[in-house]
């Protein structure tokens, strides 16, 4: 419609790479996604989802069919188990790699009908690799987490992507690596800055 903004879904929106990425997102309606409210920054509009939750597939199916996003950004993703007060491990890769899947399948039946979300980002993370890289590598490096649980989980997620893209019915995904030694900010700025937004949303 002429003269708004298009809305754009944020996962994960209280945690750090979401309250970071969100001032990028200025020239978007941004609807917020995660378990509690953001303390700091706030989206245009907050839904509170658990997405380790099976039935937040189907609630976010109707969020997505309701508002018409031409994005997801799907950030929300256990890291630190303290802070968010997620100690069991099941209940990690419930949220981590079973809500990935959830957000991905929520995509599929919106754009059943014809496609509503353009676009799907995911920044999955060099951990993926495991943890005796030779050097910097390519994305076709074999993916050898073994470890920590932030690292299997962000492989899985990543196996999870390449295989359900395809099925996300005239919807891009992006799975975005990011490399060595980069911050949150350095993060956002390489792969979520205005210009590198404007060509993923585009």
């Amino acid at each position: 419609m002429s003269g708004t903004k298009p809305t754009v879904v944020v996962t994960g929106i209280a945690g750090n790479l979401g309250q970071r990425l969100l001032p990028q997102l200025a020239e978007f309606q941004v609807i917020g996604i995660d378990l509690k409210p953001p303390a700091g920054n706030s989206p245009d509009r907050f839904v509170a989802f658990d997405l380790g939750e099976e039935e937040s597939c189907r609630e976010l199916y109707l969020l997505l069919r309701n508002t018409g996003p031409i994005a997801v950004i799907h950030l929300a993703f256990v890291m630190d188990q303290v802070r968010t007060g997620v100690l069991d491990l099941d209940r990690m890769w419930h949220i981590n790699v079973a809500g990935t899947a959830r957000v991905m399948e929520a995509i599929t039946e919106a754009n059943r009908d014809g496609a509503i979300v353009e676009k799907f980002i995911f920044p999955s993370s060099v951990s993926v690799y495991g943890p005796s890289l030779p050097g910097p590598v390519t994305e076709d490096f074999p993916l050898g987490a073994h470890t920590l649980p932030y690292a299997v989980h962000k492989m899985e997620c990543d196996r999870v992507v390449q295989q359900r893209a395809p099925s996300l019915r005239g919807c891009s995904a992006f799975d975005c690596r990011t490399c060595w030694g980069r911050s949150g900010d350095a993060l956002i700025r390489s792969q979520f800055s205005p210009s590198a937004l404007t060509a993923r949303l585009a």
